[in-house]
């Protein structure tokens, strides 16, 4: 079975690519030891530095087990660097104590400085490292500067993604299965018990006004529903699931922290007007990108296989929601 890989280059993701190519960018030194790779067995991306089978693939792996044919050496000793000295300075300094095996080292064949014990032709004599807090060192200014390590990107080409269609959809089902009951049934309890309330209610635009006082109120019960469940009622009927890396799902506390973003980004509050051009922003993000403004680099919304009954079921049940909203608008505070 033949592995496919996806790597970061200039910013940008690539793949899916097999074993032999990545390992030919590798050896042609168009990746480095800093750059990200990910494949389906991994949860998130990757350093080539960090994944064992990649790490002999280096160049800078080979440097460090292979001789070194320099007789100028560095050392770092009480936070400055010292040198050059010949090899057999520096094994005298090894034995003599004072230089142990997590020294760090540095000569013009190694990419970078790495402790003595790493080195075969320093291993001889050394002594056992005392415990002490690492210090990093600047190497010598004719060695170039390591690349920056890129910032983890979620694999997105891997996954089918959900489309913005069915991802509003199954939004709707969501907020309207909570709204209807949270609103008619609140606006009941406050009416009998605060007369104020049941005269304001019935003013024009007070109901609108109400429902949009309650809509964070529905986010965040939506978000302890798929806190205890794992998923929401209008996701599971249409198929769409929201996860952090395209596999895992996302936490509670993750999952509260998109609802905001979405109640911001996505809905702009629920203001009708600003709502409107929220969502419509959002859909082209999605139709272009594969994924909305609020959920770039934060999760992954998925496609999950659904059959013709949840098909069905999901349609109608949208309609029924929608139609009683209708109904409830139209009837006499």
């Amino acid at each position: 079975m033949h592995t496919s890989w996806w790597y970061l280059l200039d910013g940008a993701q690539h793949g899916p690519v097999s074993s032999d190519a990545l390992q030919a960018l590798i050896h042609q030194q168009a990746l480095t030891a800093d750059a990200l790779v990910w494949r389906a067995e991994f949860a998130d991306w990757r350093r080539i530095a960090d994944v064992p089978e990649l790490t002999r693939m280096l160049p800078a792996y080979s440097a460090v087990n292979a001789p070194v044919e320099t007789d100028d050496w560095w050392y770092a000793q009480d936070g400055a660097s010292h040198g050059p000295v010949d090899s057999d300075t520096l094994r005298a300094l090894l034995r003599q104590g004072q230089l142990n095996e997590a020294s760090l080292v540095w000569t013009t064949a190694l990419p970078d400085w790495v402790p003595a014990a790493e080195l075969p032709m320093l291993r001889t004599g050394l002594t056992p490292a005392a415990a002490e807090t690492p210090v990093t060192f600047e190497a010598p200014a004719m060695m170039a500067a390591a690349p920056s390590t890129a910032l983890p990107v979620q694999p997105t080409m891997a996954f089918n993604t959900a489309g913005p269609w069915r991802r509003l959809f199954a939004r709707l089902i969501d907020i309207y299965l909570l709204l209807i009951p949270v609103a008619f049934f609140s606006a009941f309890l406050l009416s009998s018990y605060f007369l104020p309330f049941a005269l304001w209610i019935q003013k024009p635009g007070a109901a609108t006004l109400y429902t949009w006082l309650l809509l964070p109120v529905v986010m965040l019960l939506e978000a302890l529903i798929h806190a205890a469940f794992g998923n929401t009622i209008g996701k599971v009927l249409f198929g769409v699931r929201v996860t952090s890396n395209g596999v895992d799902r996302l936490s509670g506390g993750s999952y509260l922290k998109r609802q905001l973003r979405v109640y911001w980004y996505g809905l702009a509050t629920g203001f009708p007007l600003i709502q409107l051009i929220a969502m419509i922003r959002q859909y082209l993000h999605c139709k272009k990108d594969g994924q909305t403004r609020y959920d770039a680099g934060q999760s992954i919304v998925i496609r999950t296989e659904r059959g013709v009954f949840r098909s069905v079921f999901s349609a109608l049940l949208l309609i029924l929601l929608l139609f009683t909203m209708v109904v409830l608008n139209s009837l006499p505070a």
